[in-house]
């Protein structure tokens, strides 16, 4: 492939990309999509200024994709009280090294692990990168925490995991 042929497509893949970040950005803002395609297409044109018709040759955003993007950007219902259990819980996930606070959306992709002596439910999400999220959640599956740490700390994370493991579920 010669070097022009190279550049053009990943001038063309970086464009791409950039307007489908913008899309998520855009539809996130959104508070009600009357017309999904109308207003993407209006974005793309006005804002991103791709001219109409760009992607009408090679990409259309079909429905299936703004589901995706539109259930990507969910967040999850929170809690509105936390026991005292899960309160010890988060004190100690807080003071794990490299703990960052997760955005709520991850949190019905994270799977149980274990449930708490009052039923607070310790629930971990692995996102594609490998990085290690946890989530607490009560009795009604409503967010109480949620949190990640970056490689270097996940040792870190599985300790207070199991620290809080033997120290505060119902075997203990």
């Amino acid at each position: 492939m010669s070097n022009q042929i190279v550049a053009r497509i990943i001038r063309r893949f970086t464009k791409t990309i950039l307007c489908i970040f913008g899309v998520i950005l855009y539809l996130k803002n959104l508070s009600s999509l009357v017309n999904k395609k109308l207003v993407i297409n209006t974005y793309l044109n006005e804002v991103m200024k791709v001219p109409l018709g760009f992607f009408e040759e090679d990409f259309r955003l079909s429905q299936k994709g703004i589901d995706w993007l539109e259930e990507w950007n969910t967040e999850a219902e929170i809690a509105t009280s936390i026991s005292q259990i899960a309160q010890k819980v988060v004190e100690i996930l807080v003071n794990v090294p490299g703990m960052t606070q997760a955005h709520s959306r991850d949190f019905r992709r994270a799977r149980p692990i274990f449930t708490l002596k009052d039923g607070t439910v310790i629930k971990v999400f692995i996102n594609p990168a490998n990085v290690k999220h946890i989530f607490l959640a009560d009795s009604n599956n409503k967010m109480l925490f949620g949190g990640y740490v970056g490689w270097i700390d996940t040792k870190g994370l599985n300790q207070a995991i199991e620290k809080i493991k033997h120290s505060l579920t119902s075997t203990s």
